[in-house]
């Protein structure tokens, strides 16, 4: 199956991209971020994220464009003239804010459950009325197992979606015939468990089709 969800919580890190410097600067004419003796480009990649915190007047996330030298970075988005002086820290990541990402994994269980919602009320006569409705359909689902190297993105999308978000479910996965993605919101938040001592876990969920 696939999860398709848009990345706001827990963003998947780049490990060992955690910058301190007071040399940090940045420049408007080629939305840059400069240093003179930091090390800004140990560990990055052209596509990766950065979280600007602690600057005067550019902190937010920053995708990466190219890497001139160790010293300069040009990123995608617009930054503002600044000096060195602050102590600025920089976060690298795998995924950046906001931005929209596709998981793919094996079903361990995918059980379709239809809600129905029964309503019971007495009409003027004192005939009592039993109406019935289906509220829609809903999936139960649990994810086949993955391993450590793949928390990370699990971990995103859990946080990504447990205050009720909307995302996108394919049932069934590329490798099978595709039937149509269902926008669906988490009904019961998703979980992750580890499986007895092993270092592989499981997720499980319950949506409902929007």
């Amino acid at each position: 199956m696939r999860l398709i969800y848009t990345a706001t919580e827990n963003h998947v890190p780049l490990d060992g991209y955690n910058i301190v410097g007071t040399d940090i600067s940045f420049a408007a004419a080629d939305s840059s971020i400069n240093s003179t003796t930091t090390d800004l480009a140990l560990g990055l990649s052209v596509g990766r994220y950065i979280r600007v915190t602690g600057s005067a007047n550019n902190d937010g996330w920053y995708s990466v464009a190219s890497i001139s030298s160790a010293n300069k970075i040009i990123v995608n988005e617009a930054v503002a003239d600044e000096a060195a002086g602050a102590s600025i820290l920089l976060d690298g990541f795998i995924h950046g804010d906001g931005q929209q990402y596709l998981i793919e994994v094996g079903a361990f269980k995918l059980d379709p459950v239809r809600e129905r919602d029964i309503t019971v009320q007495t009409a003027p006569d004192r005939t009592v009325e039993v109406l019935k409705h289906y509220a829609g359909d809903q999936w139960s689902v649990s994810t086949d197992y993955f391993t450590d190297s793949d928390l990370p993105y699990f971990s995103e999308f859990l946080a990504s979606t447990e205050a009720f978000e909307s995302f996108q479910l394919d049932l069934y996965g590329s490798s099978a015939s595709p039937g149509p993605l269902l926008d669906v919101h988490a009904i019961t938040p998703a979980a992750i468990k580890r499986v007895g001592t092993y270092a592989i876990y499981q997720m499980s969920f319950s949506v409902r089709v929007i």
